[in-house]
């Protein structure tokens, strides 16, 4: 049995806009994100297409999307997204509790 060739994939630019201008890389940052939003759509349509009632097929619809985009970037936009529900859900937790927020 033959290795598959390994695929190489746009790299994932993970910096902010204002370090991709100081490092004069703004258009790798622009490509980067333009990969990610095509990432993250293609996620949430394969995540659906795999929907069976309240359950999903995460596994099977990740993999798909990894061998189009690949691992680093498939990871990185799922530990972000996953990242961002948690900041924003504990955010709304404490204005419902009235506390201050504390920065991270």
């Amino acid at each position: 049995m033959k290795d598959s060739p390994k695929k190489d994939f746009p790299k994932v630019y993970t910096y902010t806009i204002q370090k991709a201008q100081e490092n004069g890389e703004t258009k790798l940052y622009y490509e980067s994100l333009e990969i990610n939003r095509n990432c993250v759509a293609d996620i949430d349509k394969s995540i659906e297409a795999t929907r069976n009632g309240n359950s999903y097929n995460l596994k099977s619809a990740l993999a798909e999307i990894t061998e189009k985009y690949g691992a680093e970037r498939v990871h990185w936009l799922v530990a972000a997204t996953i990242r961002q529900k948690i900041m924003t859900s504990e955010y709304r937790m404490q204005i419902k509790r009235g506390r201050k927020l504390i920065p991270f």
